[in-house]
């Protein structure tokens, strides 16, 4: 792959500074930035997918066979196919259950399942084993474990290896992590200036005041047979129990697949579940007069919770009709200049920026969740989000729930955490 002075505008505006850079066969290249710096549509432009409004200058020159690993799972999976059926479009059946099973997805509920019954780093193995199973000339790879707990990350990365050795394969690949650069012998192409925040300090903010109050929730997903019978396929949550204070950063961690979102969606009212109960400012999620202003959810892929079709103030305005566009952008540190870019133009990253504005915009008291939010954001951007958040806290008197994979992402930031193990909460 070579480009030469190559840059991408879009709607007037110039993406990213002309760039060069070349990958040879077998040769590794990682591209580090801050957020919203352009390294997606870099990637997207190099895989051939680039938006048809954009406009390229320089030159190009990429393989026809590249494997695409995109960083937003839900938006790149048809909601209507199976896992299976939409690997093994890429190659031969055997070949897909194999990568599949490599990938830690074997199991026939998970190949049979929809992307919307499996989890978030569920479905980005699945986005894997596409880009992977038609034997690609190159790989490009969009911040391909940002969703995966660390011991399943170390198996993509090895696996990514293993492809790029026997295969010869050229690796272009975008993080901000930088031992996904290490781990996979990385030759790195800075697009913005390297910057590490360190993370600050938990401040402690609680209260005696519980905001949120789960009692033994329980929650089951069922199947019908093939006479239209349901019977349970599996248990996702078992006797959870937990509160949150006003003012406090409660953590949840563990690996992908044991019910982390399950939970969140529960708690926010997205999903029924069979027994137990829970509380919201001491009502019940029915009880609620204003069920979006007293809880809030912002979700793994942020774009879920964004209308593509509305501007950055638009957004917000949804959120809070009385909030005034200075005031809002101004507290909780968007830029200006977002404000008339619909939410699709925005990097994903920028969009986790806007999803979490927008979320406490529309919050007066209650509960912020969020869905391992944060995961797509460098050092600098997550903390900067972590402090308005805090503020927020102590101007509201918040509760925050963060989910994650990883006790050290939330070691400096949560004032509590508890972890989750197939469905129960371990303390």
């Amino acid at each position: 792959m070579r480009l030469q002075n190559f840059s991408v505008e879009l709607g007037g505006r110039q993406v990213f500074e002309p760039i060069s850079l070349t990958v040879g066969p077998g040769e590794r290249v990682g591209l580090a930035g801050e957020s919203g710096c352009g390294k997606t549509t870099l990637l997207k432009a190099v895989a051939g997918i680039l938006d048809a409004k954009a406009k390229a200058g320089g030159e190009i020159s990429a393989p026809a066979n590249i494997g695409y690993l995109p960083q937003e799972s839900l938006s790149n999976l048809s909601p209507y196919r199976t896992v299976l059926d939409q690997v093994s479009d890429l190659a031969p059946l055997e070949d897909a259950q194999r990568l599949l099973e490599r990938l830690g997805i074997g199991d026939a509920r998970l190949l049979h399942s929809y992307p919307h019954q499996i989890s978030g780093g569920q479905r980005q193995r699945v986005l894997c084993a596409q880009a992977l199973v038609a034997k690609p000339e190159m790989l490009v790879c969009d911040e391909p474990v940002a969703n995966l707990d660390s011991v399943t990350a170390r198996q993509l990365l090895a696996l990514i290896d293993e492809y790029l050795q026997s295969s010869g394969a050229g690796l272009l690949i975008a993080s901000h992590r930088e031992d996904v650069f290490q781990a996979l012998g990385c030759r790195v192409h800075r697009m913005t200036p390297e910057c590490e925040a360190q993370p600050r300090p938990a401040t402690s903010l609680r209260r005696d005041r519980i905001v949120a109050q789960v009692r033994d929730l329980s929650k089951t997903y069922y199947v019908r047979d093939f006479l239209l019978r349901r019977r349970p396929a599996w248990k996702a949550l078992s006797g959870v129990s937990f509160s949150v204070n006003a003012g406090e950063v409660l953590g949840i961690v563990g690996p992908s697949g044991v019910g982390k979102s399950t939970l969140v969606r529960c708690l926010t009212g997205r999903e029924t579940f069979e027994s137990g109960t829970v509380e919201i400012l001491g009502r019940t999620l029915e009880e609620l007069p204003a069920r979006h202003r007293a809880v809030q959810l912002v979700p793994q892929e942020c774009s879920e919770s964004l209308n593509p079709r509305l501007t950055v103030q638009d957004v917000m305005r949804e959120a809070n009709p009385a909030a005034t566009r200075v005031n809002w952008f101004d507290r909780l540190g968007i830029p200006q200049s977002w404000a008339l870019r619909k939410t699709r133009e925005l990097s994903t990253g920028q969009r986790a920026r806007v999803a979490v504005a927008r979320a406490l915009a529309a919050l007066e008291e209650g509960v912020l969740v969020l869905d391992e939010s944060l995961s797509g954001l460098d050092a600098a951007t997550a903390n900067a989000v972590l402090d308005r958040i805090r503020e927020a806290q102590r101007d509201k008197g918040l509760a925050c729930v963060l989910i994650a994979h990883e006790e050290s992402v939330l070691g400096a930031v949560a004032d509590r955490i508890v972890r989750m193990e197939q469905g129960r909460m371990i303390a």
